[in-house]
């Protein structure tokens, strides 16, 4: 029975010690975080007392500062420094804040709880604006001072932080004081210190400076990287900075986007991003604030500008050549003040190419890359040269393009920038107006092969040339241009077309400009095949009859023993047809340039002239384009 009794005894007594670890635990569990910040600084006792109130209410309180070193009276730091730290404390913890020089008026005394689950604890003068604006508000109290207050203050009016604050803080943060207890729901907003806003226009990003960075000088803004990124930064970019006073310019100056301070020399001002994320100024080893005297506040403005303009884009379609369609739209490309004869930097992943922003493809060299604007948005293209396959693009991909010299290309653009006109008027005959002649190089026969523009579409050239074709009665047409349902649109536009087409002696190869490409090499084949199959006289056309029709033309022209002067005179004919380039000038010597080009590019880089030039030619049609020697043979053999 005795011993019963004992152990009942001890089951008992250990009940209760559970009973009173788990009630610890538990209380422990309720309890939240306690945080100081003020303006008292700690020359004197105010702090101690706030933590002394806050002990009392439970001394197992873990309690935290902020800081204590807000200027006097500066409600905007204080805001600014509690928006700093906040968000890395957990939900639950309770922020007293004092930076109260209204302390005794009537402004009110609050509890802001975010909808993180954050509570701050203060005076309702703007000094919690910032944490609303980035936590959110969930609800706001105003402290029953009444009720809620140190006892045995009701006669003090001076030290809210002690009185009110700190004990309303303390005993939410102990879970003895319940958030919807603290005292009635405010009505309306609480105060907000008004600002300036993070804005992007342009090149430019400027927004306030918020605060310093105060042990060594840096200057912070309140623009966020997200924004900032939206100009599409590169370490080592180049940025105006601009600092006001209100509306009076302090500072002026340009800087380097980088990643940390010892990216630059020493006593070099530099532009990164603060451990906000947000855009800050620096000086290398010394304070941009004190050499150049700036502060902070509501009242302070910063902007940067963004000296190497820089837009980002999707590929949105690439067409049959391979050229590139961009969503960059042509109001955006003139709000970041690119304009024609600029070189800009294209960067396609891990690809840079440089390239003139032009307005035509024979603005470059054959094979160069260009940068133009079509139906409202950027187009990249190669001139005679497919750029999607060249640097790998497909549509979803992303295009960056950077300022890289500014107007540097004009110069070349007045000598290559060509002018034509629709009008027949302007030009000296129907066989000019439409680029239409007969093609007598080497030992090409008369009336066998013929080149134009196209005769059969929408374009005032067209009829010219349908005249001209049955004038001289063509009997089989290479359309090197169109596919075969643009065919079918276009045979309505002439009546002899349509039936040459009808009597099957037609072919539509829908061809690139790039002559070293599989895709023009393999229709290539096919429409040289067709002539040997079919009589002539032939006509040869794309379009505008100058570019495809040119460089094929001038391989007959080759393997029909022509020199070069004739191949590259005849390739030339069209733009003097169409633009009125005359010989001996710069643009008539970059238009020849083209086709002798591709004839070096053919022999492997190497010089080609009247020695070799035929061979060239019988190359590229065996090697590239897979004719035989035998079928060569035959079509040089239509050709006589």
């Amino acid at each position: 029975m005795e011993r019963n009794k004992k152990t009942r005894f001890f089951a008992v007594v250990l009940i209760a010690i559970l009973t009173l670890f788990i009630a610890s635990v538990s209380l422990a569990q309720q309890r939240s975080a306690l945080l100081f910040l003020t303006d008292f600084g700690l020359k004197d006792g105010a702090v101690s007392a706030m933590k002394g109130v806050a002990f009392g209410v439970d001394p197992d309180l873990k309690m935290y500062d902020v800081t204590h070193e807000i200027p006097s009276f500066n409600i905007w730091e204080g805001a600014y420094r509690l928006k700093q730290t906040a968000s890395y404390w957990p939900a639950g913890t309770v922020f007293i804040g004092v930076v109260d020089p209204g302390v005794g008026t009537d402004r009110k005394p609050i509890v802001l709880k975010t909808k993180t689950g954050h509570y701050f604890v203060g005076p309702d003068n703007g000094l919690f604006s910032l944490v609303a604006e980035d936590m959110g508000i969930e609800e706001v109290r105003v402290i029953d001072a009444e009720k809620n207050r140190l006892p045995g203050s009701e006669k003090s009016y001076t030290f809210h932080g002690r009185d009110i604050f700190s004990y309303v803080g303390a005993r939410l943060a102990s879970g003895q004081l319940e958030f919807e207890d603290v005292g009635p729901v405010l009505q309306g907003d609480i105060v907000r210190i008004e600002y300036r806003k993070p804005t992007l226009v342009g090149n430019s990003v400027s927004g306030n400076i918020p605060v310093l960075d105060i042990q060594y000088g840096n200057v912070w803004s309140n623009i966020p990287y997200e924004l900032f990124e939206q100009l599409n930064p590169e370490y080592g970019d180049i940025f105006e900075i601009e600092i006001y006073l209100l509306d009076e310019l302090v500072y002026s100056g340009e800087a380097p986007f980088v990643n940390s301070f010892g990216d630059v020399p020493e006593g070099d001002v530099l532009i990164y991003y603060n451990s906000m994320m947000e855009v800050s100024v620096a000086i290398n080893m010394e304070s941009f604030a004190d050499t150049y005297g700036v502060s902070s506040g509501p009242e302070w403005t910063i902007v940067f500008t963004q000296k190497t303009p820089k837009i980002s884009g999707k590929v949105t379609d690439i067409d049959k050549y391979g050229n590139v369609h961009t969503d960059i739209l042509e109001s955006i490309i003139q709000q970041k003040k690119f304009e024609i004869g600029d070189i800009v930097q294209i960067k396609i992943g891990d690809k840079v190419i440089e390239a003139p922003f032009a307005t035509v493809y024979g603005d470059v060299d054959r094979g160069k890359p260009l940068i133009r604007l079509t139906d409202g948005h950027v187009q990249l293209a190669i001139n005679y040269g497919n750029f999607a396959s060249t640097y790998g693009l497909k549509v979803g991909d992303t295009v960056t393009i950077k300022l890289e010299e500014k107007g540097t290309y004009k110069s070349e653009l007045e000598i290559r920038h060509l002018v034509r006109t629709d009008n027949r008027a302007d030009y000296d005959s129907d066989e000019v107006f439409a680029n239409f002649r007969e093609v007598r190089l080497g030992n090409i026969g008369s009336g066998k092969l013929y080149r134009s523009s196209h005769p059969s579409i929408n374009d005032p050239r067209a009829p010219y040339a349908s005249k001209l074709m049955e004038s001289v009665g063509i009997k089989t047409v290479i359309n090197l241009s169109d596919s075969q349902e643009e065919l079918l649109k276009n045979l309505q536009y002439s009546k002899y077309y349509k039936s040459i087409y009808d009597k099957g002696n037609l072919i539509a190869l829908n061809m690139g400009v790039d002559p070293m490409s599989d895709d023009f090499a393999k229709k290539l084949q096919a429409g040289l095949l067709f002539m040997i199959q079919k009589e002539p006289p032939y006509l040869l056309h794309c379009v505008e009859g100058k570019d495809r029709a040119g460089i094929v033309t001038a391989l007959l022209g080759a393997i029909m023993d022509a020199s070069t002067e004739e191949i590259y005179a005849d390739y030339v004919k069209s733009y003097e047809n169409y633009y009125k380039v005359q010989p001996g000038t710069a643009a008539y010597d970059a238009v020849r340039k083209i086709i002798s080009d591709l004839f070096v590019e053919m022999n492997g880089g190497k010089p080609v002239d009247d020695s070799n030039v035929k061979q060239v030619a019988m190359k590229y049609l065996t090697e590239k384009v897979g004719l035989t020697a035998q079928q060569i043979s035959q079509l040089q053999g239509k050709l006589k």
